[in-house]
């Protein structure tokens, strides 16, 4: 097979799903410090998802509302068919 046709055979099977995943976690309330109230995951980044309940600091909560941070990351993802 020609090099051009394996080319061509390739990227018609590959696609390139690129897009931005900013930063966020919980929104805090009015005077509320991060670190005081949003628990860190394994890796050291602030959990996404979870916050410490207002009355027990031992026990977390689901959010219902997020910050989102200025910067945005980047993922790219490769299906291959």
């Amino acid at each position: 097979m020609p090099l051009h046709k394996l080319v061509q055979e390739i990227v018609k099977n590959v696609y390139l799903f690129e897009g931005a995943w900013p930063e966020h976690h919980c929104k805090l309330d009015e005077g509320a410090l991060l670190n005081e109230t949003i628990p860190k995951e394994e890796d050291g980044s602030y959990s996404e998802c979870k916050m410490y309940d207002t009355n027990d600091r031992n026990t977390t909560t689901k959010c219902t509302e997020w910050e989102y941070s200025d910067d945005v990351g980047y993922t790219v993802a490769i299906q291959v068919r």
